[in-house]
């Protein structure tokens, strides 16, 4: 299991600033998970806090504290040692900075068939 504790508390405190009150933000998660049935499982959790701005990459606000703990809390059963997670807290100045360009992804169109249907 991942040490999960750690990136808690890590996490947290770039969410507290000096006054000690939480601060709702924007975070960017990326995620290398090699386990494909984990990888579902994250991309699920993420789906609820945010907007997938890649395949691996969520864009999530975090309102409230509990919000943040709850979602720290889902990953802890999920994330093993080889895996792993890019939490990226932005503030209003480099969010509002940020730009998206869209693709249409399909999976189809990136494989190529191997049988030909006749």
């Amino acid at each position: 299991m991942y040490e999960i504790f750690a990136l808690k508390k890590r996490i947290k405190s770039s969410f507290t600033p000096l006054n000690g009150s939480f601060m709702p933000s924007k975070i960017l998660i990326a995620y290398d998970i090699s386990s494909n049935r984990c990888r579902q499982k994250v991309a699920k959790i993420l789906e609820n806090y945010g907007i997938r701005v890649n395949k691996s990459v969520f864009m999530c606000t975090i309102k409230t504290e509990s919000q943040l703990n709850a979602l720290l809390h889902s990953f802890q059963p999920i994330i093993s040692r080889k895996d792993s997670l890019f939490v990226l807290p932005l503030c209003r100045r480099c969010y509002a900075n940020a730009w998206f360009e869209e693709k249409k992804y399909t999976p189809e169109s990136r494989r190529k068939r191997r049988t030909k249907i006749i």
